[in-house]
């Protein structure tokens, strides 16, 4: 079973609004989505083929897929980054899920948490921290936990999303680009 959320705390404790939400699955091998608020997937079937990757890729803890705005280089499609056109985006996604539909890279950095998918027992192992910043970094102290103890990140190169990440508020991670 996989269980998707968009976490959200009035207070902005996002660490304690993950873990709330981990808490709601019943099972330790059901599968946990958290997404972004701002994270839009671009294909009907996305569910599906996460659920086929990481039933053919039981070595891996921890998932995301590719999408075009994010601090983490490894896991975005460069030319989508300025990409201001929605239908660009859903051509990227389409091409990519008949392209790469069940293909796996590695990732051995942390994340950014844009999607994050992993079964509850992975949960259990690390929960999110709540501490100094509850709401930035949580996602890479997750993935920084679970490179530590020996897990694997895999990055599901068949699904793609779009990531609206500061677009039009005059922020641009690659001001030099």
């Amino acid at each position: 079973m996989i269980y998707s959320f968009q976490p959200y705390d009035q207070e902005g404790n996002l660490a304690r609004a993950y873990n709330e939400h981990c808490k709601l699955v019943p099972n330790d091998d059901d599968w946990i989505v958290l997404r972004d608020a701002d994270f839009m997937m671009l294909t009907p079937e996305y569910e599906k083929v996460m659920w086929e990757v990481v039933q053919a890729n039981p070595m891996y803890e921890l998932w995301t897929c590719y999408t075009n705005r994010v601090k983490c280089s490894n896991q975005i499609i460069k030319e989508m980054y300025n990409e201001p056109r929605m239908d660009v985006h859903r051509d990227k996604a389409i091409e990519l899920y008949y392209s790469k539909r069940h293909n796996v890279k590695r990732i051995n950095r942390v994340i950014s948490g844009y999607l994050m998918m992993f079964q509850k027992k992975t949960w259990k192992r690390h929960p999110f921290r709540v501490g100094v910043s509850a709401f930035f970094g949580v996602d890479t102290r997750f993935s920084r936990d679970i490179l530590k103890r020996g897990g694997k990140i895999g990055l599901m190169e068949g699904v793609y999303g779009m990531h609206y990440y500061r677009f039009n508020e005059g922020f641009n991670l690659h001001k030099n680009k």
